[in-house]
């Protein structure tokens, strides 16, 4: 290939300006199956751009086989830059056969997600442009690329995608021909921009466990087997004095540390006027959730005791994210979180009037959130009384 074609591909895929990215998961690794077009390429003897398009039978050249592989990385505002690596078996140029020529392809390309724009949830059309280098029998030439295609998120994470794609591939050499290649596949997320790792895991299923499920990792859980508390590093507190069972030595009535969570006794003179009521039980919740676990439903029975005890009082249910996805989503995430705790007071037989509800997103957090004990402590439910 000529250097006068090669190096604009590198300027034009190199050049876009970099935004700071929002994904939380930014790499894509792609596999897929492709098939070569050359016949419908607009080109002098043959018909229009698209007049055989869908000709698969006659024009299409498809191994049965993985011949595509890919990888991707966010780069912000719904940009990723990525290189592909593809691999056919051409059996006919169009009209003309061929004795099952080599096709290798290598491209770098800018994706731009349009489903970035309109903030859609897991379908997501995309437009894909840059520049390669193909061999069509070990002949190889510099090409122009431009495509549009379709993804579809999988799971509740959303971290495997389905996609169909097609790209048209140009080229100034004489001897090169002009091609669509069409390409369905399989694409796995991963990896986070905004978790700094203090120290690298093991990647084996044990460190992801979480026995008890408290929403603690065993490899972080003081008490693996029974259900605790995050700020506690997994162990449990039933009085909800901040001192875990193993060391209270009143486990059963909210205490102080001094006093090794009993409580302190004094005597009071008696007031004219009773003391604001103040609820200091927090419902945790796991990551992208609006699930009360059991714990949390423990929690919250607590919370409806203590209302039930007071019944003149009202409160305020103050949702929380970590500062994963965007400002809106996690607003919205906060309000769900709210509305969930809310369902289930209701259900205890709380009336609805003494409840009401607030989202502060991400927006309101207690710890940083540069790591996931800080986010973990984050994603919380509070409680204000309203007098």
């Amino acid at each position: 290939m000529k250097n006068r074609f090669f190096y604009p591909i590198i300027f034009l895929v190199f050049t876009p300006t970099l935004y700071a990215q929002k994904e939380a998961l930014p790499w894509q690794f792609s596999l897929g199956i492709n098939a070569v077009d050359t016949f419908p390429t607009a080109t002098e003897g043959q018909e229009a751009l698209f007049e055989q398009f869908f000709n698969v039978a006659d024009h299409w050249n498809i191994v049965n086989y993985p011949s595509q592989i890919g990888i991707s990385n966010s780069i912000g505002s719904g940009f990723s830059l990525g290189f592909n690596f593809s691999q056919n078996s051409i059996s006919t140029y169009g009209n003309t056969p061929a004795n099952q020529h080599l096709f290798v392809a290598t491209d770098v390309v800018i994706i731009f997600d349009i489903g970035h724009l309109f903030k859609l949830n897991r379908f997501s059309p995309f437009i894909e442009t840059g520049g390669g280098y193909v061999f069509f029998n070990k002949i190889g030439a510099g090409y122009f690329n431009s495509g549009f295609g379709m993804e579809y998120a999988l799971g509740p994470k959303k971290k495997t995608v389905v996609y169909a794609k097609s790209l048209f591939r140009n080229t100034a050499e004489t001897y090169g021909y002009k091609h669509f290649q069409h390409t369905v596949g399989i694409g796995f997320r991963f990896g986070s921009k905004k978790e700094q790792k203090e120290e690298s895991l093991p990647n084996n299923d044990e460190v992801l466990q979480d026995t008890d499920g408290d929403g603690v990792l065993d490899a972080e859980d003081v008490c693996p087997k029974i259900p605790g508390k995050i700020e506690l590093n997994g162990c449990p507190d039933r009085d909800g004095d901040g001192i875990k069972d193993g060391d209270d030595n009143c486990p059963e009535q909210a205490g102080i540390p001094e006093l090794n969570g009993c409580p302190k006794i004094e005597v009071v003179e008696e007031s004219k006027t009773e003391p604001l009521l103040q609820i200091d039980q927090v419902v945790h919740f796991a990551f992208n959730s609006i699930t009360l676990y059991q714990i949390a439903q423990n929690t919250l029975d607590e919370v409806v005791e203590i209302l039930n005890q007071h019944p003149q009082y009202s409160i305020e249910i103050q949702a929380n994210t970590d500062s994963i996805d965007t400002d809106e989503f996690n607003y919205d995430l906060s309000l769900k979180r709210a509305a969930a705790v809310k369902a289930y007071l209701i259900s205890k037989g709380i009336e609805g009037e003494r409840l009401k509800i607030k989202g502060f997103g991400e927006s309101n957090p207690i710890r940083p959130n540069s790591s996931e004990r800080g986010r973990a402590l984050n994603r919380r439910v509070e409680f204000r009384v309203i007098d």
